[in-house]
């Protein structure tokens, strides 16, 4: 580097604190951590997707069950035991996945945002030193 390059070099340099240039550092670790996110929010999107198709499956199996037994049946009475067997079931099956989906769907929530958590932490922290520094000069 020529002397007239350094001194304009020298001259461009920010004297005091520039909070976007700070940030601008922080990019890196951001982009890894929205990265991260992204990949646990998918993986949490394609686990909630298995979970409903194998519900859906184990339900409609159940429907097809009831619906040949239900030709099997010679009398209103073991039809309506049929059928009571069948919604007493379906309403727990539901409500249990339901309670299961909630569950996965929060566990997604919170592995996808923690990435994001950690890193806006360590940038503040980091922001925050970069600050301290500059105010102490």
């Amino acid at each position: 580097m020529t002397t007239q390059t350094k001194s304009r070099a020298r001259q461009t340099e920010p004297s005091e604190l520039n909070p976007w240039a700070m940030m601008a550092n922080y990019n890196g670790t951001a982009m890894a951590a929205y990265l991260e996110a992204s990949r646990a929010f998918t993986n949490g999107l394609t686990a909630l997707n298995s979970e409903v198709m194998s519900f859906a499956t184990k339900r409609w199996g159940y429907d097809m069950n009831l619906s040949q037994s239900l030709t099997g049946c010679d009398n209103w009475a073991k039809a309506s035991a049929l059928q009571q067997n069948w919604a007493q079931q379906a309403m727990k099956d539901y409500a249990e996945e339901a309670s299961r989906l909630m569950d996965m769907a929060s566990a997604m929530t919170q592995d996808a945002w923690h990435p994001l958590y950690e890193s806006s932490t360590e940038a503040v922290r980091g922001l925050d030193k970069e600050i301290q520094k500059t105010v102490a000069r």
